[in-house]
């Protein structure tokens, strides 16, 4: 039975690691504001754009980028992620962490 067991387990790592699915939201969404809004985003609403995933705050701002071109998308992450190391670091004793 252990002989079975070890090339099923391979055979099963190897054929997830192939998939043709999209990323799932589980492995991590890219980024931490919306590219549209520059909000914080729901993690639960995302999409996928050369295969990694891209979240967004609201589904309006998810139609909106399924109207952009690629060119147009890099731009909006790049100013979303600016946004994001914007942020304001919590003030020391705070009692934010």
């Amino acid at each position: 039975m252990k002989h079975v067991a070890l090339p099923i387990l391979l055979f099963c790592l190897i054929a997830c690691g192939c998939s043709d699915t999209p990323v799932s939201s589980a492995q991590g969404v890219i980024n931490t504001h919306c590219p549209i809004m520059k909000e914080g985003i729901d993690p639960e609403l995302t999409v996928e754009w050369k295969g990694k995933e891209v979240g967004f705050c609201c589904p309006p701002c998810l139609d909106e980028w399924k109207e952009m071109n690629d060119e147009e998308r890099e731009a909006a992450l790049k100013e979303a992620a600016t946004k994001a190391d914007d942020a304001p670091e919590p003030h020391a004793g705070s009692g934010v962490l």
